[in-house]
């Protein structure tokens, strides 16, 4: 992919992120994701699939302190990642081109977060897109709910986190996956386009040998009346964090 290619977005007017003008690009999900997790100097973090690293950027932006490892899998999506991590200076942050399910045993127990807004919809279920970069970031035939969920489990420290965004349809899937793993569920948080409406997307988090109670969080509304966005959307897309 050439430089003419690409679109400059900021991010939190600190940072910029090159991205494709066609194919994958990044939406509300990774603002909404990267809002949600809660983060504190020195974490050691690990993104799986990471695409052109929206993920470290937004997590960087909010607590710099942070140690990254960003895993994709397309060549062309790795390599431009890299490029936005060091037109960002951000040395923190280490982009491995590598299939997530690979990674060596080196890398298992050894971090607190790990984070994913992975390939979520069933392979035959949803709206296939045809450029293939899009369509393996948004379907499960690279990476299935059952394989994120049992490398995240080896990939996570003692009493570390796994983070994830699933759409609502999914929310037995995934609840059912976790506990089968070994995580337990934490929080969750489910999104919907306007209050009077149904849940489109829900915000997970589950630990690894902590925690026994599910919180489930207030709703979050994306959407007022009026059809603009609710300030604590608002706030997230400016830089902050969920409420």
């Amino acid at each position: 992919m050439s430089r003419s290619e690409w679109t400059r977005e900021t991010i939190n007017e600190r940072y910029v992120i090159y991205q494709g003008k066609t194919g994958y690009r990044y939406n509300l999900d990774s603002l909404l994701l990267a809002g949600f997790a809660r983060l504190k100097p020195g974490l050691r973090v690990l993104d799986v699939g990471t695409g052109m690293g929206i993920l470290p950027v937004l997590l960087c932006s909010k607590e710099p302190r942070l140690v990254i490892t960003a895993v994709e899998i397309l060549e062309d999506q790795a390599e431009l990642a890299q490029t936005n991590m060091d037109v960002n200076a951000l040395d923190q942050v280490t982009i491995l081109r590598n299939d997530i399910r690979r990674l060596a045993n080196s890398h298992h127990n050894r971090y607190d977060l790990v984070i994913s807004n992975p390939p979520y919809y069933v392979t035959g279920c949803g709206q296939h897109s045809p450029d293939s970069i899009r369509s393996q970031s948004r379907h499960e035939g690279s990476l299935c709910l059952e394989e994120l969920m049992t490398k995240a489990w080896k990939l996570v420290a003692p009493r570390g986190r796994f983070v994830c965004i699933y759409p609502a349809d999914r929310v037995a899937d995934v609840l059912r996956e976790t506990a089968f793993t070994g995580f337990r569920p934490l929080r969750i948080r489910f999104v919907h386009p306007k209050a009077n409406q149904p849940s489109r997307v829900f915000l997970l988090e589950a630990g690894k040998d902590a925690g026994r109670h599910l919180q489930v969080e207030k709703p979050l509304v994306m959407h007022d009346e009026n059809g603009g966005y609710t300030e604590e959307i608002e706030r997230v897309m400016a830089g902050g964090s969920l409420d």
